[in-house]
């Protein structure tokens, strides 16, 4: 499917609790309906407030990953941080409590690989949404390697796998992921594609990326080429 960028219009500020609010509250909920509900206007409001930030967003997450270029760290990180992050510029602490994997490593040679486990070593859904953040490396970032032991777990081969501790700062960050189980999805927005996949894979989650700095700036720059 064809990247885009969307155009939108944006809601009126007595129509619709802003996006700080509605994550308090998804936070708070244990009812299974609401948490349906809010996770749908949560994504709504991501949407909006990600594309205001400069972002290149993608219904087709393949194409995301063919766009990206050079290497990366991606780890699964709170959505109320994420937010902070690209919308509020406020730098995201990476404090983990042990020398356990909590990030993967993403080179282009890599393509997807490896996705998997950056969602299996993260925690940090709300409600329905999981939110994975892709950066650079900067002078405040440190990685390290793990031992053989935790890239071998019950015969899968992890090798991916990095502890990640530091300061990640706006300007650092490539590309989020968004993933959401179907029903707390919109279903106007499920694409016909997904539509085939969901029946015929029985696909669970709905996936949404956007594309940061210069990575959105690259893909830009492909899109006018192919254009012309």
């Amino acid at each position: 499917m064809k990247l885009k960028k969307e155009k939108i219009s944006l809601m009126k500020e007595d129509e619709l609790l802003n996006l700080d609010e509605i994550l308090e509250l998804l936070g708070r909920e244990t009812r299974r309906e609401e948490i349906e509900r809010l996770t749908k206007e949560t994504y709504s409001l991501i949407k909006i407030k990600f594309l205001e930030a400069g972002g290149l967003f993608y219904e087709d997450i393949n194409q995301l990953y063919k766009n990206l270029k050079g290497n990366f760290i991606v780890r699964v990180e709170s959505p109320t941080a994420l937010v902070e992050l690209i919308t509020k510029h406020k730098d995201l602490e990476i404090s983990p409590s042990g020398n356990y994997p909590n990030a993967v490593e993403w080179r282009p040679e890599f393509e997807a690989r490896g996705l998997r486990d950056a969602f299996i070593e993260g925690g940090a859904m709300l409600g329905g949404l999981v939110t994975l953040v892709g950066f650079r490396e900067n002078k405040e970032t440190k990685v390290e390697d793990v031992s053989v032991e935790e890239k071998n777990v019950f015969g899968r081969k992890r090798d991916l796998v990095r502890i990640a501790k530091g300061r990640v700062h706006p300007e650092d960050v490539q590309f989020v992921i968004l993933r959401m189980p179907i029903k707390y999805f919109p279903a106007e927005e499920i694409t016909p594609q997904e539509q085939k996949d969901i029946q015929k894979y029985h696909q669970p989650y709905i996936f949404r990326g956007f594309a940061f700095n210069e990575s959105a700036a690259a893909a830009k720059e492909k899109k006018k080429k192919v254009a012309s």
